[in-house]
């Protein structure tokens, strides 16, 4: 069937419809990842040599082979997803090897079998290399044996290259740390990563199997902390693949406030859910968002919309949802840039995962196939997103059935475009109280918060990105009250208290007045603690703590100056590390490095150096399987396993020390040689370029290094003491365990002796000590760790101004008295109590 040495005709190897390559549901033969060629879908049981050759390989599911023609590689991928089957309904008529005419049997399938247990019976027939392809039928019927393209010229794929059914499988297995399991997030990421490579992927967990690259069968698997999930990767990139999964699944993910707050002081500041409250005026629910509001109802129907559902024009309907998914992704990712310009990453972040929704390919597969069986765009998308939206709530994780939200929202976004609907259609009054069903994520963000107080929904959760971003927003919100809320007359006066979950109806004059008096007295407090930000913190008999910020990018910095601080005492550099392909150069890091500095001035600088590992592990980077990473490869431990990527971050930070005051910090010390290794390091580096050698310090976080305090101190400038880590360890107690986290508390008293100890360590030899744990940022520790001698605070940007304010009102003498006092009670709740006494 060689017409010339570089032109071959490829017959079809199926009776069925034709479909062009790119409307395939699955990304890796749409978006020509594996080959270009054509898909059909069979309405027969055979799939014949659609091509004189040899056959080169034959997947051991059977769902998928590859044919060597000429100078060609011809591949066959029976079904999608089809791999899972493992050979179940396929027998196989020719071995690799064997040499076949075009139109010999290669492949026979229960047609039945497979399509009740596939996602689909499109079957590609590729060509892998740089060839030109030609089809000779873009839609229609088509009978075996008939001209289906034509290939000119280019090259055929590389010996071994099978595209997506290759010889080279990788497995692998995972457990899940992450303890909200994997969510949105995560899988968003993962499916990100994956859209990268030339890879089949499949997980499979507690007897169910999902598609690597569809977030919402990843989600449905839910995966839960201490869960195990076998990975199987199939082609070129299968081992970067299974690497690039197992580093995503097996990491903790930073989700920000969605599943609470570290800080242990949560009880004051995270909303609570108290018991069920009788009074008919009074809905109670669970609060989502702190904050209290007094303003009139203002109720949003979620009435149904019409939806034609006939069509008789394919063609244009498949158009209109093209054009409908495109102005959705751009709408999508204007609001993700802006977020991203405000520095409100975590916030960003709801955003990227609603454009890997927008591209799953299940959901435009179902849409494709509505669209074909005479749907029009726009039921067929409502039907596909709505049936995976009623899955996702029936799970049993609360956080992954929370994210139907994130689905709804999608899908709801894309319909408005379809029935060419504009806007909310809001008319929203003045000092509102907004009551709903629900809101998603992008109702949230367009509220304008000069007219809107608060809101109450009746689902949702304090799971939900809902919640995140009415926080960010600095609302009150309450969600999962009764119904009947909905039925409350618009405009009557209610009072909103996210921090118990209520909302009152029909409050009294002196209500109002009390919740309007307690708003304006904390806007008044803000603005007051704003504006003396800048000032130094100077406690009352004159001494000056520093107070730094906590920052992990450029813009972070630019806020903190804003804010107030006097230096940044702990930039995370992972920053710069996560969410790529590889490692940054030398010359990227000292670019963003030096940007910081130039933003803050003549302001100290902390830069700690890479802070990853088992835990938080990064694709480029190779770590060992641990049963425990939180004591194994990670922080200062990593030069050991990857030297040159800590030795170029070094050589970076020295570099951009030369202009701007920047310090280099090394996390998780335990042992006095490490500390000696990196000096040595960082001196070399210096020496050799000539350099002047910047300031070097540690962190203070496991107990060993707290109690070693007064040997380390001559090697070092400074100690900066995290409390996160050193509580955790110091307590043995997971502080991302589902039950125990909030046992740890780093004013426990056998934490605040370790931070006693390290800092008289430091202070025998006229050493800096500052504090950059969460406790740093906890209001009751500060005149306690001003007690214990520390001489800086480096918080979160929030704390920054409250911080300052709170230093103002004390006196170190009284403090040590405080500080002495509580070392020598027995629990963290005493603790807290003898501050808060000693505060009020």
């Amino acid at each position: 069937m060689l017409q010339s040495s570089d032109h071959l005709s490829i017959k079809s190897p199926l009776a069925g419809q034709v479909y062009p390559i790119e409307q395939v549901p699955d990304p890796v033969f749409s978006q020509r990842m594996a080959g270009d060629g054509i898909s059909v879908d069979p309405i027969t049981d055979t799939l014949y040599a659609p091509a004189d050759g040899t056959v080169s390989y034959i997947h051991p599911s059977l769902h998928a082979l590859t044919l060597k023609s000429g100078p060609y590689e011809l591949m066959m991928h029976i079904g999608i997803d089809t791999v899972g089957l493992k050979g179940d309904g396929f027998s196989q008529l020719v071995q690799p090897g064997d040499q076949v005419r075009c139109g010999d049997p290669l492949i026979r399938f229960d047609l039945d079998k497979v399509a009740s247990k596939a996602r689909s019976l499109m079957t590609q027939i590729l060509v892998t290399g740089d060839a030109q392809v030609t089809p000779r039928l873009q839609g229609g019927r088509i009978n075996v044996g008939d001209e289906l393209f034509t290939i000119d010229g280019g090259t055929a794929g590389s010996e071994g290259n099978h595209a997506v059914s290759r010889e080279n499988v990788q497995k692998a297995v995972v457990k899940i740390i992450n303890p909200t399991g994997i969510h949105a997030r995560p899988a968003a990421s993962m499916v990100t990563e994956l859209k990268k490579l030339n890879v089949d992927v499949t997980l499979r967990s507690g007897g169910k199997e999902a598609n690597g690259k569809s977030i919402i069968a990843v989600m449905a698997l839910e995966l839960a902390l201490d869960q195990k999930c076998e990975i199987e990767a199939s082609g070129p990139d299968a081992e970067e693949a299974v690497a690039r999964v197992q580093n995503i699944l097996g990491a903790l993910h930073d989700d920000g406030s969605e599943h609470g707050t570290n800080q242990a002081n949560a009880s004051a500041t995270t909303p609570q859910t108290p018991a069920e409250n009788l009074d008919p005026n009074t809905y109670q629910g669970a609060g989502i968002s702190a904050g209290l509001a007094a303003g009139k109802i203002f109720c949003l129907s979620s009435e149904e919309r019409e939806v034609p559902q006939h069509s008789n024009d394919p063609q244009a309907e498949q158009l209109r949802l093209d054009q409908g998914i495109e102005q959705a992704r751009q709408d999508i990712q204007t609001l993700h840039q802006n977020l991203q310009r405000k520095g409100q990453t975590n916030r960003a972040a709801i955003f990227a995962a609603h454009l890997e929704i927008l591209d799953d390919p299940e959901i435009l597969h179902d849409t494709i196939r509505g669209i074909k069986n005479g749907q029009t765009a726009a039921f067929a998308w409502r039907e596909a997103y709505r049936s995976r939206e009623q899955a996702l709530q029936k799970l049993k994780n609360e956080l992954l059935a929370a994210r139907a939200n994130d689905l709804r929202d999608v899908g709801q976004r894309v319909l408005k475009l379809l029935l060419d609907e504009e806007g909310s259609g809001w008319d929203i009054p003045a000092d509102t109280i907004i009551v709903a069903e629900d809101l998603t994520p992008s109702d949230v963000v367009g509220l304008d918060t000069e007219l809107v107080l608060g809101f109450v929904t009746i689902t949702g959760g304090p799971t939900s990105h809902v919640a995140i971003l009415a926080k960010s927003l600095g609302i009150p919100a309450v969600a999962g009250v009764r119904e009947d809320v909905l039925q409350i007359t618009p405009g009557t006066t209610a009072i909103l208290d996210g921090s118990e979950g209520t909302l009152k109806l029909k409050p009294s004059t002196a209500e109002i007045n009390q919740v309007k008096a307690i708003r304006e007295q904390a806007a008044r407090h803000q603005q007051d603690v704003l504006s003396r930000a800048s000032e130094a913190a100077l406690s009352k008999d004159g001494h000056q703590f520093e107070v730094c910020a906590n920052i992990g990018s450029l813009s972070d910095s630019q806020e903190g100056v804003r804010l107030g601080a006097e230096g940044v005492g702990l930039l995370r550099s992972e920053f710069l590390f996560l969410h790529r392909d590889r490692e940054p150069t030398i010359d990227e890091q000292v670019s963003i490095y030096s940007d910081i500095g130039q933003a803050l001035g003549d302001r100290p600088l902390v830069i700690r150096t890479l802070d990853v590992g088992g835990d938080k592990p990064l694709p480029y980077l190779k770590f060992p399987d641990e049963d425990n990473p939180f004591l194994g490869v990670r922080g200062i431990r990593i030069h050991r396993e990857n030297p040159r990527i800590i030795t170029q971050q070094v050589e970076a930070i020295c570099q951009a020390a030369q202009d701007h005051p920047i310090a280099i910090m090394f996390p998780m010390v335990s042992f006095l040689h490490e500390i000696q290794e990196f000096k040595a390091l960082v001196q070399g580096i210096c020496e050799k370029k000539s350099w002047r050698v910047p300031k070097v310090g540690i962190m203070i976080e496991v107990p060993s290094a707290a109690l070693q305090a007064e040997v380390l101190a001559p090697e070092v400038d400074f100690f900066s003491i995290g409390t996160n880590d050193l509580a955790q360890y110091t307590l043995a107690t997971d502080r991302t365990h589902r039950q125990l986290a909030k046992t740890v508390d780093g004013l426990h008293p056998a934490v605040l002796q370790l931070i006693a100890k390290a800092t008289a360590g430091a202070k025998k030899y006229g050493k800096h000590v500052a504090v950059c744990g969460g406790i740093a940022s906890d209001l009751d520790a500060v005149p306690i760790l001003m007690g214990l001698g520390i001489d800086e605070f480096s918080v979160s940007l929030p704390m920054i101004g409250e911080v300052k304010d709170e230093i103002r009102k004390f006196s170190r003498p009284a403090c040590r008295d405080l500080g002495q006092m509580v070392l020598t009670l027995g629990t963290s709740q005493e603790v807290r109590q003898a501050a808060r006494d000693f505060r009020s």
